[in-house]
């Protein structure tokens, strides 16, 4: 799904960015010339960053007025820019997955009930069986369903939860840092990762465990100092909404969580048990129980049981996903070639990544991938100074809650960045801490060169606008900054051809032998029958002929899918000389 480079060793894996993508090496160009700026342009120049430095800290004292403001500025700046950054076109499995979830919930369905010819449109990601639906947990459909009934398009869901997210790790991070250098840390992550990065940009849906993971991580410091119920609460809805996007990861937040506040009790001089179990533990175990009926009813509604994920019942019939590396490979089969082919790419990466010889290589991919996302060159000088951010007592709870997690992360065979949700406001909260200890030092020992971190806010501004204004320029970007697979505007294209023209229609897909099964084409809204464009799988000769039956009254279309471009033509019924897709 995404091609990683294979780094020798992980000391290396932060200086090879500099030599394969042209975006990193502009930042680190960046970096060296606002450095060069500010030392050759003394008096001015540091004058201009301390008074950058001033407003940041200034309006970091006004805490709600700071969380507001973190969670507005992405947003805002995100809007200006749609004239060049346009609303994002779904193109991989996972978000179109998310994206029929979304559709669901926003024709106020929960699930929906299984087509007559589901063989025909068949796709990654989706079940068929018992019900129609994604096979993913609920959080970001939720979102999505948001955007598309409020704003006319899911993606304004995507907008706001980015937004929501940085104004939490801002929340969040004023439980463990001074308010100043709070504000400080949601401002950056806002210039880093909440405007051009593919949680604002793409449907993965890498916001939302963010959210919940910020909520926890935030709640937990107050819940052990004041013991106020509605930090309970706001504990309970974080873990909760965690277990909805990503319940793997969340699990292992919830042990980090216990033993958190474990060992916070177990230092504590005076701990009232009976208050702290009334304020703390009922009102966070009532929301939690809440929120566990709930995800039981959707998987009962979806699946069956209540006790079964559609995940799972996606795995059990297609045999993916296979990231997971705890979990025995199945054996399937499939109807359609081109979803085999991807099964076998699956298994076969697996099968590399799970050797003990790649271990090393995997882990050094998952610091690269992590870096490259979240920090990058304009924030590699605060993570240089992470060994003294460990040196505060109250950062050490957080270092034992980012060792659990580390086993979800090990565990798993790939690390792509919405993977890093639960833990995003986790290790800003070190960043900043870093960052405060290079800013105490610089001015310590060498008070000429604080300049250097106070130009890291300047640096990722001028990112964003490289990044927004760079365009094509700056092909080929990693994953991670665009995980798109090539067909997504090709795809829109025909689409919206279809949609403005008279009457409704049927696109019959086509594949050749050779098709890169990443580049899937066939997927459809919540209502497939009542959908203006309808997607469906050639398969032999009598399915396609039921299929035409069933839609008889439609535009019949055959999209050859592997021609440059691909091909859009009228379908003629007693064609026989077609190929199919089926094994």
């Amino acid at each position: 799904m995404m091609p990683l480079s294979m780094p020798l060793s992980i000391p290396f894996c932060f200086f090879i960015p500099f030599f394969t993508y042209r975006v990193y090496r502009i930042e680190w160009a960046l970096v060296l010339a606002c450095f060069l700026i500010c030392a050759i342009a003394r008096g001015r120049a540091r004058y201009w960053l301390r008074s950058l430095d001033s407003a940041i800290f200034a309006m970091g004292r006004k805490r709600r007025l700071a969380i507001l403001v973190a969670g507005l500025l992405p947003m805002l700046v995100r809007a200006a820019l749609l004239p060049v950054m346009p609303i994002p076109e779904p193109s991989v499995h996972d978000e179109f997955s998310h994206l029929l979830l979304g559709d669901t919930f926003a024709s106020a369905r929960i699930t929906n009930p299984p087509h007559k010819l589901w063989h025909h449109f068949e796709s990654i990601h989706i079940i068929q069986q018992p019900t129609y639906t994604s096979m993913y947990p609920p959080a970001l459909g939720l979102a999505l369903a948001a955007g598309q009934v409020i704003a006319g398009n899911p993606w304004w869901g995507v907008w706001a939860s980015t937004g929501l997210m940085c104004a939490a790790t801002c929340w969040m991070l004023q439980a463990w840092l001074p308010d100043r250098w709070a504000f400080y840390g949601a401002l950056l992550l806002g210039l880093r990762v909440g405007i051009y990065s593919f949680y604002m940009n793409s449907y993965f849906g890498g916001e939302v465990p963010g959210i919940g993971g910020a909520l926890v991580l935030g709640a937990v410091p107050r819940l052990v100092g004041r013991q106020r119920p509605r930090d309970a609460v706001l504990l309970g809805a974080g873990l909760v909404i965690l277990a909805n996007a990503r319940p793997f990861e969340s699990a292992f937040m919830g042990v980090a969580v216990c033993a958190v506040v474990a060992l916070w009790l177990m230092r504590s001089v005076k701990v009232n048990f009976r208050r702290f179990a009334r304020n703390a533990v009922l009102p966070a175990v009532a929301v939690l129980a809440a929120g566990g009926l709930a995800t039981s009813y959707y998987c009962w509604r979806t699946t069956g049981n209540p006790l079964r994920l559609p995940y799972q019942v996606n795995r059990d019939t297609y045999g993916w996903p296979v990231h997971l590396a705890l979990l025995p490979p199945v054996n399937v089969t499939h109807r359609h070639a081109s979803m085999h082919n991807h099964y076998l790419f699956e298994m076969s990466t697996r099968a590399y990544y799970s050797t003990p010889k790649a271990f090393l290589t995997t882990t050094a991919v998952k610091i690269q991938t992590a870096w490259r996302f979240l920090f990058g060159p304009a924030l590699t000088l605060p993570i240089l100074f992470l060994p003294f951010a460990l040196r505060a007592p109250r950062l050490r709870y957080l270092a034992l809650a980012a060792l659990i997690m580390m086993f979800a992360y090990l565990s798993e065979l790939f690390l792509y960045p919405q993977y890093l949700g639960p833990i995003l406001a986790l290790l800003y909260a070190f960043t900043m801490q870093g960052m405060r200890c290079a800013y105490a030092w610089f001015s310590r020992k060498h008070p000429d060169f604080l300049f250097s971190v106070r130009v890291i806010p300047v640096i990722c501004a001028l990112m964003v606008c490289v990044r927004a204004f760079g365009g094509q320029w700056l092909r080929p970007v990693p994953f991670w900054d665009d995980p798109k697979q090539g067909h997504e505007h090709q795809r829109a294209l025909i689409l919206n051809k279809l949609q403005h023209s008279p009457g409704l229609h049927l696109v019959i897909v086509r594949y050749s032998a050779e098709h890169n099964s990443h580049q899937e084409w066939v997927y459809n809204a919540a209502d497939i029958d009542k959908s203006k464009v309808v997607w469906a799988r050639e398969m032999d000769k009598a399915s396609n002929q039921q299929l035409l039956k069933y839609f008889h009254g439609r535009h019949i279309w055959l999209l050859e899918a592997d021609n440059n471009p691909p091909r859009l033509l009228p379908y003629c019924q007693n064609r026989e000389d077609f190929t199919t897709d089926s094994k």
